[in-house]
């Protein structure tokens, strides 16, 4: 494994996607965090990069709606039917589980999730295998429920600096 994080990381490197030395992208490819600049702290943390694991890539359509949420929080755009409709249709777990599916790899059955739910690896329905997902909790502890889009807008606040 740790020789498929440092090939993302040479990968990485390429002008074209991140763009900067694989030296400074190979710690956190392999779990190694630095914080800080003037006093640098070096934090290990093993799964922090984890592409296959817990459906950490996986194109859940309430992680669209989610940003869509925000983006209509913060004023960038309107809440609307049509809008929520589009943002769904942006996202393809359908495509995801077709490519997949030879491969054999456990991907969640749903297209979507209620978001902050999980302290703890919690099992879930899947095709092919078994699916454990990881804790998803927010900073702010508010749990977003795709199908109540509008009441999660409603109780956000929105602080101007």
């Amino acid at each position: 494994m740790l020789t498929t994080r440092r090939s993302f990381a040479r990968f990485s490197a390429i002008p074209a996607y991140v763009g900067i030395d694989q030296t400074r992208l190979k710690p956190g490819f392999e779990g190694t965090i630095i914080t800080g600049v003037a006093e640098p702290e070096q934090l290990e943390l093993p799964d922090f990069y984890l592409p296959l694991s817990r459906a950490a890539t996986f194109p859940w359509q309430s992680h669209a709606l989610w940003f869509y949420s925000q983006m209509v929080r913060w004023g960038h755009v309107e809440l609307s039917d049509d809008h929520i409709a589009q943002v769904r249709a942006s996202y393809h777990p359908d495509m995801l589980r077709e490519a997949l599916a030879p491969l054999g790899i456990a991907l969640p059955d749903s297209n979507q999730k209620i978001e902050g739910t999980f302290d703890t690896p919690t099992p879930v329905a899947c095709c092919h295998g078994t699916l454990t997902l990881g804790p998803n909790a927010f900073f702010d502890q508010i749990p977003f429920d795709p199908d109540a889009l509008a009441d999660y807008i409603a109780g956000q606040s929105v602080n101007k600096i």
